[in-house]
């Protein structure tokens, strides 16, 4: 899982525990298929980039000190929360880099507003 504007690599990983491929839950006679919950991974270089960026909300705005730790937490927060859905639907993410075998892949999820600017890569695996 990496920030757009750092490369920030990282992945996801199925749990061991779960219902294998093609095997289903719900009531009788209902076809469906199982999602696996999965397990974000963040990186080292993830939360690297994810503190740098926290400390520049601290230290590089104007804003007194109260509302600079203000924002910053906001920032984590608009961070975790896509983590979030991405752990419980890791397959919304819209596919990027199709043409790139290397990347293949590769998803991609925009934290929201006002961090909008920033979007978070990440693969399944």
């Amino acid at each position: 899982m990496w920030v757009q504007d750092c490369g920030m690599p990282g992945k996801f990983s199925t749990p061991i525990a779960g219902l294998g491929p093609g095997q289903s839950r719900g009531a009788p006679g209902f076809l469906s298929t199982a999602i696996p919950e999965v397990t974000v991974q963040r990186s080292e270089r993830f939360d690297t980039d994810l503190r740098r960026q926290f400390r520049w909300y601290l230290l590089a705005t104007d804003l007194d000190p109260v509302d600079a730790l203000a924002l910053a937490s906001r920032f984590a927060e608009a961070v975790d929360a896509p983590l979030e859905t991405l752990r419980r639907n890791p397959e919304i993410g819209r596919r990027r880099f199709i043409i790139y075998p290397d990347l293949a892949g590769t998803r991609s999820w925009r934290v929201r507003k006002p961090f909008h600017r920033f979007i978070i890569f990440y693969r399944t695996v």
